[in-house]
């Protein structure tokens, strides 16, 4: 039975998601994520019942103890399922404590072939998170080397940036914006959509202007360990409305009838099947 993970922003949301028909709650660690819009202590999730945790930032050296002992925190915790990272640094903290397999390698756009997913895989980790910018074809020729997990649904993260471009523009235009506000919207010159863009005190992320949907697509990566569904800058109702769908035909509703339903119920968003469809290289 393949797991459907949603990220979340707080525990109250997480148990709510739980309730809606989650298997986990994706919640991003203080100090150990740059793709959450809210980061939690790591005792703030001790009563949670089904959780994993991002930590998928790369660290400097002065960080590594903190990360060691948020690890030891963590391992204290029977709720804890995964453990989300991308710097290579993680998997040695992780073994010393018994939880390398907990870990899911998560670069975001960068795991693209099998012989990136073998690789790590044979590193005695969990699985993988495969990049969501492939066509369904690369998906599934990925599936067979490891346990991955794939991002159906959600606004995509495209870019990262080490700057932070919102204040620095913020300042250059001698604009006066509230960092506490979760969703800047980017619109490119030649481009009528808008992107959503967040600045954080680890970078500036850009994300697409559609929300993945890959409702069609369920039976295809039936091989798949783990669904993940991306909540960031999404209302809660719509994704507890969105678990949902996902439950239906994953226990054998019609998809297309479920799908156009669910397009009904949001009108007015941009959805996309994404990459499914286009070549990677044009």
């Amino acid at each position: 039975m393949t797991i459907l993970a949603i990220s979340v922003n707080s525990p109250e949301e997480a148990r709510r998601m739980l309730a809606a028909g989650a298997d986990e709650a994706v919640l991003a660690v203080r100090g150990c994520c740059f793709s959450a819009l809210s980061e939690q202590d790591p005792q703030q999730l001790q009563e949670l019942p089904a959780f994993s945790v991002l930590m998928n930032r790369l660290f400097f050296p002065a960080e590594i103890e903190q990360v060691r002992k948020t690890l030891a925190i963590l391992k204290e915790m029977p709720g804890l399922r995964y453990i989300y990272f991308s710097d290579p640094a993680v998997v040695m903290l992780a073994a010393a404590c018994g939880l390398q397999e907990k870990l899911i390698y998560r670069p975001e756009t960068l795991l693209t072939s099998q012989a990136d997913a073998r690789w790590w895989q044979a590193r005695g980790i969990h699985g993988v998170s495969v990049s969501p910018l492939l066509t369904a074809q690369e998906v599934k020729s990925i599936l067979p080397a490891a346990k991955c997990e794939l991002t159906m649904h959600g606004y995509l993260m495209m870019t990262v940036s080490r700057r932070p471009l919102l204040s620095a523009w913020a300042d250059y235009r001698h604009r006066d914006l509230d960092m506490k506000e979760k969703k800047f919207l980017l619109q490119e010159e030649k481009r009528q959509e808008r992107m959503p863009v967040y600045e954080s005190e680890a970078g500036t992320m850009i994300f697409t202007d559609f929300i993945q949907e890959s409702f069609g697509y369920i039976n295809e990566f039936a091989a798949a360990d783990r669904f993940y569904i991306d909540g960031t800058f999404l209302e809660e109702d719509m994704m507890a409305d969105t678990l949902q769908v996902y439950r239906q035909i994953m226990a054998g509703a019609d998809a297309e009838t479920a799908a156009d339903a669910y397009m009904k119920r949001w009108e007015g968003l941009a959805f996309s099947t994404g990459y499914y469809g286009q070549k990677t290289i044009r």
